[in-house]
Parts: structure tokens; C-alpha cells; sequence
């Protein structure tokens, strides 16, 4: 009989949401955006995001940046389904890739659509795991 390995969870990503690596990319893309607003401001640039104002302070740039990155936290303890966490989690990553890539071209000295962009993610998931999980442990078990 052929050997078939199929993969289960372990505990320990049980515990660990994949969710978080969406997170992560966030947090990373956030201090990105925080590193090149410094930078920015050190060239005498203006700051576009609203939030910051026009040229704002180092103190509030790493300020309004660790509330930003304290979202992740928050976000997982509020009472609203997994998917619209990651929804939220993945809008973030991809607004902050397209604000990164922005200030790349702004840095470049290259002309560039002068308003802040944002994105939105939509996900959803729907529990293919159990029942392909279900038929695997039946077919290896009747083919022992």
C-alpha cells in the first residue's frame, strides 16, 4: 500500500493565528513608513499624512508609529470575526506597501500622484481543512 503523510496541525499553530504573518508585514511596512518620514523631514519635505500634519516632530512620528504598531494587540482583543481581522490586518500591509513605494518615487525625485493611497483587503475563509482532513484520515486509515 502506498504511504500517504498528510498535514495536520500541531498545537502550536493552533495557538499562533496565521493572521499574525499578516501583522507582521504591517509592522514591518510601518516602521518603513516611519523610517523614511524621519528621513523626509530631514530633507525639509512636508509630511502628507493628515494624522502627523505638515512637518511633524520626531517625537510624534515614532509616537503616532507605536500606536500603529499597538494595533495588531488591540485589534485581537476586540469581539469581531477572525476574517475581518485579517481583512484589516492585510488593508493595512497593503496600504503601507503602497505609501512605501509612494515615498521610494518621491525619494527617486521622480514625479508622483501627490494624495495618500489606501487599500482594502477582503478575506474569507471557509473551513475546507476539516472535511479534506476528514476524508484524508479515512482513506489512510482504509489503505493500511
Amino acid at each position: 500500500m502506498p504511504h500517504i503523510q498528510g498535514h495536520f496541525t500541531t498545537q502550536i499553530e493552533q495557538q499562533i493565528p496565521a493572521r499574525f504573518a499578516d501583522y507582521m508585514s504591517a509592522v514591518q511596512l510601518i516602521n518603513l513608513d516611519r523610517r523614511q518620514t524621519l528621513a523626509f523631514r530631514e530633507k525639509g519635505h512636508e509630511e502628507m499624512n493628515p494624522l502627523l500634519g505638515r512637518t511633524p516632530s520626531p517625537t510624534r512620528v515614532n509616537f503616532m508609529t507605536s500606536l500603529a504598531m499597538a494595533f495588531p494587540l488591540m485589534l485581537e482583543k476586540m469581539d469581531i470575526p477572525n476574517t475581518l481581522k485579517s481583512s484589516i490586518a492585510k488593508s493595512v500591509a497593503m496600504t503601507e506597501r503602497m505609501v512605501t513605494d509612494q515615498n521610494e518615487v518621491k525619494s527617486s525625485g521622480k514625479l508622483f500622484a501627490a494624495n495618500i493611497p489606501f487599500g482594502a483587503v477582503f478575506s474569507y475563509r471557509g473551513d475546507f481543512e476539516r472535511p479534506l482532513e476528514k476524508l484524508l484520515r479515512q482513506w489512510t486509515d482504509n489503505n493500511k
